[in-house]
């Protein structure tokens, strides 16, 4: 299997809701993740209110 991320740069879940902050509302699909973790890095950037949450 190939790993289709690998040597690429991407941004971390903190990053992309401290850019839209302010800006509009975010969108969070939860697939592999913990929920309680991601949620608790969108309370800490301020973002509940403006974030979508499926998973």
């Amino acid at each position: 299997m190939i790993n289709f991320f690998r040597g690429k740069n991407y941004l971390r879940v903190e990053n992309v809701l401290t850019l839209a902050k302010g800006r509009g509302k975010v969108y969070i699909e939860i697939k592999e993740a913990k929920p309680k973790t991601i949620i608790e890095i969108v309370e800490k950037t301020g973002m509940m209110h403006d974030t979508f949450f499926l998973g």
